[in-house]
């Protein structure tokens, strides 16, 4: 069910950045999506709990709510992160 609710992500981040390939990685108990557009990468970040404890329609009816592409968009030098209290802003390592 996990791997159906992250490819429900990924489809709602393709609607929305239709220009780019999206990737994900599961790293500890988080799931990254990195998005390349055009001046640089995106990174979304959710928490696994997150994904597990809601429905695909809550997941992405809490995306729309929260307005998650406007805060890609507005930060792109930062990822943001979604979990249970909803999206947070924060630093990026090098690494990503």
């Amino acid at each position: 069910m996990l791997n159906e609710k992250c490819d429900a992500i990924v489809k709602y981040l393709n609607i929305e950045f239709p220009e780019s390939y999206i990737e994900q990685a599961n790293i500890r108990d988080e799931q990254y999506f990195k998005i390349p557009i055009e001046k640089g990468l995106l990174l979304l970040k959710v928490n696994r709990e997150f994904i597990e404890d809601n429905s695909i329609e809550d997941i992405l009816s809490e995306f729309n709510k929260q307005n998650i592409y406007t805060l890609l968009h507005e930060n792109p030098k930062l990822g943001v992160f979604i979990n249970q209290k909803g999206p947070s802003l924060f630093e990026r390592s090098s690494k990503l």
